[in-house]
C-alpha cells in the first residue's frame, strides 16, 4: 500500500469550505503547456469546483509532500435504470503525467485515483444500490489506458461518445 505518511487525499463536497477552491488549485497545479489545452483544463476545473458548490460532483485532491498530483471529480448517474457513479474529470498535473510514482505503489496518478474510486464506489455498494463506474474518456487515445483498467465500452446505438463503464 502507499506510504501514508507523505501521502494526501483531500476531499471536497458541498460542505466543505470550498472558497474560492478553484484558484487555489489553479494556483497549485502545472497545467498544459499548449495553450488550447491549458484553456480546456481551466475550464473543466472551474466547471468541477462549481459543481462542487452546488452538490453535483465531489472532488478528490492527491499530493504528495504538499504537491498535487492530480484530482478527480465524481458524480452520480444511471445507465439503463441502473445507479452508477460517475468519474467527471481526471486531471493529472503536467510534471507527473504518464509517470509511475513508487509512493503509489508505482501507478500513475490517473491510476491511484482510478482505484480510489472504485474502492469508494465498492463502499457505497454495500450501503445502497449500484451497478457501475462510468466515465466518457477525453478522447480516442486514453480507451486503451481504461481498458487496461478493466472498462470496457457500452455497446449500444445511443452511445455515441464512447462511455465506457466497469461492474461494481
Amino acid at each position: 500500500m502507499a506510504s501514508l505518511d507523505r501521502l494526501e487525499i483531500k476531499l471536497y463536497n458541498s460542505t466543505s469550505p470550498n472558497y474560492h477552491l478553484s484558484k487555489k488549485l489553479l494556483e497549485n497545479f502545472h497545467l498544459s503547456s499548449d495553450i488550447s489545452q491549458r484553456q480546456r483544463e481551466t475550464l473543466f476545473i472551474e466547471h468541477i469546483c462549481n459543481n462542487v458548490k452546488k452538490s453535483k460532483s465531489v472532488l478528490y485532491v492527491l499530493s504528495l509532500d504538499g504537491q498535487n498530483l492530480g484530482l478527480l471529480a465524481s458524480s452520480v448517474t444511471s445507465v439503463s435504470d441502473y445507479p452508477c457513479i460517475q468519474i467527471d474529470f481526471i486531471f493529472t498535473d503536467k510534471r507527473y503525467r504518464g509517470k509511475k510514482i513508487k509512493e503509489l505503489d508505482n501507478l500513475k496518478v490517473s491510476e491511484f485515483l482510478i482505484d480510489l474510486i472504485i474502492t469508494e464506489a465498492r463502499e457505497i455498494k454495500q450501503k445502497v444500490g449500484l451497478k457501475y463506474l462510468v466515465l466518457l474518456p477525453d478522447n480516442n487515445e486514453l480507451i486503451p489506458l481504461y481498458k487496461d483498467l478493466g472498462f470496457n465500452i457500452f455497446k449500444n446505438k445511443r452511445n455515441k461518445n464512447n462511455y465506457m463503464y466497469l461492474s461494481i
